[in-house]
């Protein structure tokens, strides 16, 4: 009988603990679907500024000088669908691009998440956006700041931080794809255009009988059209080996371009470099209009692009051989892609300017002005453009 009376007491037991287990698990299993997943970690690249370098330096906990602020650049678009959550000490207050965004108000620590969506009220078209946290006893916890989600909310928008490893496979592919239409391109002008494919390949200058023969000849023609798309194709695969490609897209066209695919940059730095390649044309036009140059317009035009198709055939290989070896993902910094880009602009300053000066009947001020405007101006225009942006980063 007391074994009987025994066995019902456990069972009861066993039942009374499956109920709270059966009410526990649901609770336990929703926290841990709810937790906050971690996309990035901001922890280790907050700056400090340096009054003795009069710039920043990194902030490293326990080793840095105690700093009321601590900064760090960041591109908000990126994550655009992610929350910021920041574990806010009492009084500590975030800026963004040096706007007031929050302030902890409470005696505790406040534990917030904030969606990105909503910093980027406070953003600017800058290529990245500037944190700065400030907390009057200078005890910033370094590693309180995470990008991120929550899956119950956004578990449809989880998978997007592995987009960048199909971006890289569709880079590579397309880039290859790009290559091998290059030399196609290369072959159809060889084959079918002999005369032009020798103007734009042979390894000396133009002789003064092909300059003549040029300065009769239309200067829109399929030859020539095939010649300018090669270049496109060879300066956007140049700039999509960089690390901010589409920060450089968006600069290169003056536009924002969110949630574009790559095809889609790419497509468009293509377009837009044809367009400057024919605003190119149209300004020595209009120049040896102005200047009674008229004759030299063809040969400049035609030694432009045979100079800058032959930098960029060299370029472009050397820049394919790195790809490849970084497994097609983008490695070059936007200041080596800026210092790359003036190069080859000042050599074919000074290869132009060489050619003109040689097969020109003029040796007086008009010439001089005319590459001044058409070539010199430019390249300082170029120049502080491409230098103001690398200053943003």
């Amino acid at each position: 009988m007391l074994v009987h009376k025994s066995k019902n007491i456990i069972g009861n037991i066993k039942s009374i603990l499956f109920l709270i287990l059966a009410t526990l698990l649901p609770q336990w299993g929703n926290s841990a679907e709810n937790e906050f997943k971690i996309v990035k970690d901001l922890s280790s690249d907050w700056k400090i500024y340096n009054a003795d370098i009069n710039g920043y330096v990194p902030f490293i906990r326990e080793k840095s000088q105690k700093s009321h602020f601590v900064f760090q650049w960041i591109n908000l678009d990126k994550y655009a669908n992610y929350h910021l959550r920041v574990k806010a000490a009492p009084k500590l207050s975030l800026f963004v691009n040096n706007k007031l965004y929050y302030t902890n108000i409470e005696t505790k620590y406040q534990d917030i998440a904030i969606p990105v969506k909503d910093l980027l009220n406070n953003a600017t078209i800058s290529r990245k956006d500037l944190l700065t946290i400030y907390q009057p006893d200078a005890s910033f916890n370094e590693g309180a700041v995470f990008i991120g989600y929550f899956p119950e909310k956004e578990v449809e928008l989880a998978p997007a931080i592995k987009i960048e490893a199909k971006r890289q496979n569709f880079l590579g592919d397309l880039v290859m794809a790009l290559f091998i239409s290059s030399f196609a391109i290369i072959a159809i002008l060889k084959n079918r255009f002999p005369k032009s494919f020798s103007l734009f390949f042979q390894k000396s200058e133009f002789s003064l009988s092909a300059s003549e023969e040029l300065l009769n000849s239309r200067i829109i023609d399929f030859p020539l059209l095939l010649v300018i798309i090669l270049n496109a194709f060879s300066l956007s695969i140049l700039i999509f080996s960089n690390k901010e490609s589409e920060n450089f897209v968006k600069f290169l066209t003056l536009v924002k371009t969110p949630n574009l695919s790559l095809f889609s940059q790419f497509a468009l730095s293509t377009l837009v470099i044809i367009f400057l390649i024919i605003i190119k044309y149209l300004l020595i036009t209009f120049l040896g209009w102005i200047f009674d140059l008229n004759r030299l317009i063809t040969l400049h035009f035609y030694e432009f692009l045979s100079i800058m198709l032959k930098v960029n055939l060299f370029v472009v290989p050397v820049v394919l051989i790195l790809l490849s070896i970084n497994n097609f993902h983008p490695f070059m910094s936007i200041t080596a892609l800026t210092i790359i880009l003036l190069i080859i602009f000042f050599l074919l300053i000074l290869k132009v300017s060489y050619i003109i000066f040689k097969f020109s009947n003029y040796r007086n001020l008009y010439l001089f002005s005319y590459l001044c405007i058409s070539e010199i101006l430019p390249f300082i225009v170029i120049t502080k453009l491409l230098a103001s942006d690398v200053i943003k980063y």
